[in-house]
């Protein structure tokens, strides 16, 4: 399935079709609540972490990954709003979140993305996961209302 989500943004369209057609196929198939699968996809969403546990020796510079482009990482976070597990993953889902609306290079279709993956993980994370992210997740959605209000107003001055 990764390879497919990565192969149906490709800029060469027999690539991009073939991609496009391998994920209507594997999408139908995959169990989206595979744990395995779903910790791939948040590591092509997130990149290699910059911090590991300690004592845990990260990888060199060059051997990091970086997450993936833009319009993947939103066709992965539509794939992810399928799956109970990413909602229960503690701490991929809300670093997916928070990345997604304040990413330095956040669009308006990753935010949106990144919100329809805090409803999801709201509506289908279990209360063990809930409860110590909720204040988290509450605060970061009242500064992005904040954010947004501010925005608004600023544009409606102009």
């Amino acid at each position: 399935l990764p390879i497919a989500l990565i192969a149906s943004l490709a800029a060469h369209h027999e690539v991009r079709k073939a991609g496009e057609d391998l994920l209507k196929v594997r999408s139908q198939k995959v169990s989206f609540d595979d744990k395995p699968m779903v910790m791939v996809l948040f590591q092509l969403l997130l990149g290699d972490p910059d911090k590991g546990p300690p004592g845990t020796p990260l990888p060199a510079p060059p051997a990091r990954r970086s997450a993936v482009d833009v319009p993947t990482r939103v066709l992965i976070l539509q794939q992810l709003c399928r799956s109970v597990t990413a909602a229960n993953t503690f701490p991929q889902a809300l670093q997916a979140i928070f990345q997604g609306m304040y990413g330095t290079d956040s669009t308006v279709r990753l935010k949106q993305g990144a919100m329809q993956l805090t409803s999801w993980t709201l509506r289908n994370a279990t209360d063990a996961v809930l409860k110590p992210i909720a204040g988290v997740v509450l605060s970061g959605l009242l500064k992005f209302i904040a954010t947004d209000a501010a925005e608004m107003e600023g544009g409606q001055q102009a």
